[in-house]
This record gives structure tokens, sequence and C-alpha cells, in this order.
């Protein structure tokens, strides 16, 4: 019994597919279960309007991170394995990510005043301001470089880091959250340029033949951003629901009921994240064992895991919530069950659009996800002025229902295309 169930374990995770799958979860699981125990600590130390203006901060900077992505984390999954000048395409990457997060900080914090005005009190000063591009610079290098180690098959160094992450905002938090929204926000996010810095100044160690000084303007990186630029409409549109839906929360439920729902969210994310991390890796493998396979291998596998996860999340909602106090599993558990339960249609969405990126079907994905856009923050915010809180989650299950409906509709006339192993 034992032998063949080592046997079949190593064969399974002999494939890389799987193997980064569980790494790169790993790294998603340390990073949820540490992120929902800096929520819990700041629920016991705070009042729910702090946290809500903390949790508003953290919004606005994981949301400009993903605006100014230009979908680049889809072009290291596709060209770091298959690259032979993996120096330039970093450094390249990193530095047009640096200054775009930048530039979005300083053009959020001068505009504060009128597009977020609960926020504009903690964006006033030069130093509020250095800080939050600083937030925005780490999160969105940070997930270039999980990527990009992803795509070397290291993804044992973004489980460290987030690991390094998690610790460092739990350790921060009780130093800093007698500053109120601000300390709260900048435990969450000063660790995390930490940890990307760190990984920043060990990739050479990391990756082999890397090195800081080659900024050769290879045929690569033409290539990766000449690929990234055709995903990032689709890319912003499919990313923007799930990054803009919290800072549109932040102004229009009261500071109380965004606690609720920013809980209710992030331990949503949970789920969620699970098929996108998977969905990542398909695009990764896909360029070179072909897209249709990948993507198959990995809808089975997020289904098989993702089911019964969901079922017994949406069992636990109320006791898990619970936790965050009394207030928190009364207002949070219906929007909470909500957000864990659409994470089965997300898995047939986002798997779907992978396999039409490796094919190079750029305008289906721009489609697919225009749609997605529309309908993940039409329907939350028509519902929310009927049933409140509580809409948000109902108008988001419905949304990607919705998405995940139309790919199936979609799924007979995708086509099937070889594998890519060169510059597309």
């Amino acid at each position: 019994m034992i032998g063949p169930a080592r046997r079949w374990a190593a064969q399974h995770l002999a494939d890389q597919l799987y193997l980064q799958s569980y790494l790169m979860l790993a790294a998603t699981a340390v990073s949820s279960v540490t992120g929902l125990g800096f929520w819990v600590l700041a629920a016991r130390a705070a009042d729910a309007r702090t946290v809500g203006l903390g949790a508003g901060l953290v919004a606005a900077v994981s949301f400009l991170s993903y605006l100014t992505s230009f979908a680049l984390p889809y072009g290291m999954l596709r060209y770091a394995r298959v690259s032979a000048h993996i120096s330039g395409i970093v450094n390249y990457a990193l530095s047009f990510s640096a200054l775009t997060s930048v530039l979005a900080a300083l053009v959020f914090a001068a505009g504060s005043a009128r597009w977020a005005p609960k926020l504009h009190g903690f964006l006033d000063g030069s130093a509020d301001v250095a800080l939050f591009a600083l937030a925005g610079a780490g999160a969105a290098m940070g997930l270039l470089l999980d990527n990009a180690l992803a795509g070397q098959r290291r993804g044992g160094v973004a489980l460290a880091r987030a690991t390094a992450t998690g610790l460092g905002k739990l350790a921060l938090l009780p130093l800093l959250a007698p500053l109120g929204p601000l300390g709260i926000y900048l435990a969450m996010t000063l660790p995390q340029a930490a940890s990307t810095t760190a990984v920043v100044v060990l990739l050479p160690r990391l990756v082999p033949g890397y090195s800081f000084r080659d900024l050769r303007r290879s045929p690569e990186v033409g290539a990766l951003f000449g690929f990234s630029l055709r995903n990032y409409p689709g890319a912003l549109a499919g990313g923007a629901p799930t990054f803009l839906l919290p800072v549109i929360a932040v102004n229009v439920l009261s500071a109380r009921d965004n606690a609720f729902f920013y809980v209710a969210w992030s331990i949503g994310q949970v789920a969620q994240l699970l098929p996108s991390v998977v969905a990542n890796m398909a695009l990764s493998e896909g360029a070179t064992e072909g897209a249709a396979r990948s993507a198959a291998k990995a809808e089975r596998f997020v289904l098989a895991l993702l089911v019964p996860a969901c079922a017994a999340g949406s069992l636990v909602a109320a006791p898990v919530l619970a936790v965050f106090g009394p207030d928190y599993a009364a207002g949070a558990a219906l929007p909470l069950r909500c957000f864990v339960a659409s994470a089965v249609p997300w898995a047939v969405v986002v798997i779907s659009q992978s396999r039409l990126r490796v094919e190079g079907r750029h305008r289906e994905v721009t489609s697919l996800t225009l749609l997605f856009c529309l309908l993940s923050l039409g329907l939350p915010l028509a519902v929310t002025g009927w049933l409140g809180l509580a809409g948000v989650g109902l108008g988001w299950l419905a949304a990607v229902s919705m998405t995940a409906l139309v790919v199936v509709a979609r799924a007979s006339r995708q086509e099937v295309v070889p594998p890519m192993t060169g510059a597309a």
C-alpha cells in the first residue's frame, strides 16, 4: 500500500505543473493565513472604523500595483523559463514596474481629495506619499519576482518570501497599531517592500546567469513587452474588479460595513486565489507542453481541490468570522459564503484565460475579461443599493457565474494551437 502511494506521489510531483503549483499554493496559503491573522489582530486592537480605513489604504495600494502592471507578470510566466536572456527581461521589467508604480502613487495621492476623500488625510504629506509609493513598488515588483522565479521553477523562493512577509506584518502590527489606520496599512505593506528588496539583492544566487548589469535589449525583451501589452487590456479588465471593488466599497459603504466587507473579501480571496495560482502555472507550462493539455490538467486538479474546500468553507463561515468578533459573524457571513462559492466558476474562467493567452488569442481574452469586468462591478453596485453589504456578495457571485457560463458555451469552439517555445 505504501509503495504504490509513494510511486504515485513521486510521479505526480515529477510533473512541474503540479510541483510548482503546490509551491505557489503554499506561498498563497501562508500569505492568506498570516493576512487573516493580521486582520484578526487589527480587529481586536482597533474599532471597526479604524480597520475599515486602514483596509481602504491597503486596497488602494493593491489596486494601483495591478493597474500599473501592464500584464508583465503574465509575460514573466510566459518567458522566464524559455528565455536565454533572463537578466535583460527581469531588469527591464523590474525597472519599468518600479517607475510606473511610483508615478501612479503620486497621481493617486495628488487627486485623493477628489476620488478617495476618506483616504486623503493619510496622503497629504510628503513622507506619507513616499511611503505610499514604496508600498506600491514593493507590491508590484514582488509579484514580478514571484512569477519570474516560478517560471524558472523556483517556486520555493516565493514561499520563503511569503513567509518572511507574513511574519513581518504580524510582528509590526502591535508596534504600529497605535498610529490608527496609517499604522495598520504600514504594518501590512512595509514587510512586502522589504522582502521584495531582499529577493532582488539575492537574484544572482537564485537565477543562474543573472546579472544586475545586463541591460541588453535583446529580441526577447521586446517579445516580453509585446506579449504583455497585448494581454494588458484583458489583464486590466479581468483583474480590475478584484482590486477596484474594495476601493469602491470604502466609499459606498460605511466605515463599519467596509470592515465587515474587507474581512469577508480577504477570507474569500483564499479560495479565489487557488485557481488563479494554478492557472498561472498552466500558462507557464503550457508554453512548452501545449495549451489545451496544460489547461485540462489544471482544471481537473483545481476542481478536485476546490469543490470540497468551498463546501466546507461555506459551512464554517460564521464560526470563522466569530474569531474577529460577534459583529463580524453577524454582518459578514452571507457575503463570505458568496465569495467562497464564486471560486468554483472562477476556476473555469481563469484557466480558460490562461489557455487563450498561450494560444495567442488576445482579442478573445479581452472580450471575455471585459464582460467579467462589467458584470462584476455593475451587479454588486446595483444590488448594494437594494440589499446593502449582502448585495456585494450576491452580485459578485452572479457575475462570476454568468461569465463562467459564457466560457463553457465558447469551449467547443476553442482551437488547439501547438506549444510555443520561442518568442511570440
